[in-house]
């Protein structure tokens, strides 16, 4: 797909975002056509996080790097690619949104790239696979994460990435020590470093989808301050196990800022430029972590349109919109709780999405809190499923959440050293250089929408471093026609790639 895009962004109007998409990938030719008519309902997802680490006072040239010291050829806004070299482009042009002036070209150099595995070699490769001991370990962090950003949404709809987040945290884990690094290997449920590189470049397996009808396509990058000493063998950790190719350049020009944008929308198919047009360094960041994941997926069974109605949806603060609700009548599993019942839906892919609809006489928040544990297992492990007759009626919807803060969800966790100068970054960056290195940002933005085809989501993170058989009698419905989780994941491996919640609509 090298050279072609996904889309610029999701449209309101659902046949205008089509048609860009098809023309934009094919032009206007019998391909575009095709493309248009089986794009046609698609739902697309798509997150990314950032953490950004900063300093003060920062000393010392860059570690030559004899064989990799090239400019990065920025991407060309195509579709994210995982099967091979990296994406090709052009120089940077000049852009506003940097603080910081631009007398001179400044070059970005990629000091590592990355090799993508061979999809065709994860097909029925256990060695590939997550370690089951090793993604039990990790339900914790799942749950609390989920639960806590969730019921802060104060009756607006939120989406986030728990996948995105754990790929952010891992690599932090990777390029610190001491108690800071303990404190990250605990909240994620783990004991030691030693293991979770290579389960989190399993995890990436695993969720990895790649073909015309399904994407589900994670990405990591590490951006550095041409000013500091970085470890060489810490970043080919990071590229063998994450994924992560390696940048660097002058922190708070224009250059460094619009190749970190680029990178971005080129790994999310444009669908979060606004957000990722936001993103600056400054003189002091010492280094940049981004993790990003962009998913598209047909249902496998897709909704008839023609059942597409008009309905009432009645808000979290009182009030009612108006909107278009999709329905299907089959047969299929469901589950019923004493505070809430859900349906899954399953994608092309193989992956699935859960809604939970809590009861009358519950709310979203009060599920979230007491139910978080078994949500996850129903979302994760089709646990404690019935069958008949389902009658489901599901508001088609698209949502944004931008630069949601991270770092309260972190200490939650009990992670607090990284925010504070000066601890935990001796074997990454050089010790001379280390008294005030702690992390400033940790903001993650989404996009999701969903309609009678699909679903489609696009996200990234920003971490910055500063100074059934047989016809069932029983019969069920449900009417999210109120507010209502949603959870997409891979069953298989029992990983929550994604979640929602919508508490309105407009």
């Amino acid at each position: 797909m090298k050279g072609k895009k996904l889309f610029e962004k999701i449209e309101d109007v659902r046949e205008e975002f089509v048609h860009d998409t098809a023309e934009s990938l094919y032009g206007t030719g019998k391909q575009h056509k095709k493309i248009y008519k089986s794009f046609k309902y698609i739902f697309v997802v798509a997150a990314v996080a950032a953490l950004c680490i900063l300093a003060s006072g920062i000393k010392g040239n860059m570690q030559k790097y004899e064989k990799e010291d090239k400019v990065v050829p920025l991407p060309d806004n195509n579709l994210p690619v995982a099967s091979g070299s990296d994406n090709s482009g052009n120089e940077n042009k000049k852009s506003s949104g940097s603080t910081s002036a631009d007398s001179k070209k400044y070059k970005v150099k990629r000091l590592q790239r990355v090799v993508y595995p061979n999809k065709d070699n994860l097909l029925d490769n256990e060695d590939l696979e997550p370690d089951k001991n090793y993604l039990k370990n990790l339900k914790p962090f799942y749950q609390q994460t989920i639960s806590n950003i969730m019921t802060g949404a104060d009756d607006t709809n939120m989406a986030y990435s728990p996948v995105n987040l754990y790929l952010c945290m891992a690599m932090l884990a990777e390029v610190t020590d001491g108690q800071t690094q303990k404190q990250l290997l605990d909240a994620l449920g783990q004991e030691s470093i030693n293991n979770v590189g290579k389960q989190s470049k399993n995890i990436w397996n695993s969720i990895y989808r790649d073909n015309n009808i399904s994407k589900c396509i994670l990405g990591d990058s590490i951006w550095l301050n041409d000013n500091v000493n970085y470890d060489k063998d810490v970043l080919k950790i990071l590229a063998d196990n994450y994924y992560a190719s390696t940048h660097q350049g002058k922190m708070g020009t224009k250059s460094m800022d619009k190749a970190i944008q680029n990178w971005v929308n080129n790994m999310t198919g444009n669908v979060l430029n606004e957000q990722a047009g936001s993103i600056e360094t400054s003189p002091q960041t010492a280094f940049m972590l981004l993790s990003s994941a962009c998913f598209y997926d047909q249902w496998s069974t897709t909704f008839n349109k023609e059942y597409t109605k008009k309905a009432i949806f009645y808000n979290a603060d009182g009030s009612t919109t108006q909107c278009d609700f999709m329905k299907r009548i089959d047969n299929r599993s469901f589950y019923k709780r004493d505070r809430f019942s859900a349906v899954t839906l399953g994608f092309e892919s193989g992956l699935c999405m859960t809604v939970f609809l809590p009861d009358k006489e519950a709310s979203l928040e009060e599920i979230l809190q007491k139910d978080i544990e078994e949500i996850l297992d129903i979302s994760t492990k089709y646990k404690g499923e019935k069958s008949g007759k389902v009658t489901l009626l599901l508001p088609k919807f698209q949502i944004t959440t931008s630069h949601l803060d991270l770092i309260p969800i972190m200490q939650d966790m009990g992670i607090t050293d990284i925010f504070k100068p000066g601890n935990g970054f001796e074997k990454f960056v050089d010790k001379n250089q280390m008294d005030s290195l702690f992390v400033d940002k940790v903001q993650q933005s989404t996009k999701v929408a969903i309609d009678e085809n699909g679903c489609s989501i696009a996200s990234y993170t920003e971490v910055g471093i500063k100074d059934g058989g047989g016809i069932p009698d029983e019969k069920f419905k449900l009417n999210c026609n109120r507010p209502f989780l949603f959870i997409i994941s891979d069953v298989y491996n029992e990983i929550p790639i994604f979640a929602g919640v919508i508490n309105e609509m407009e």
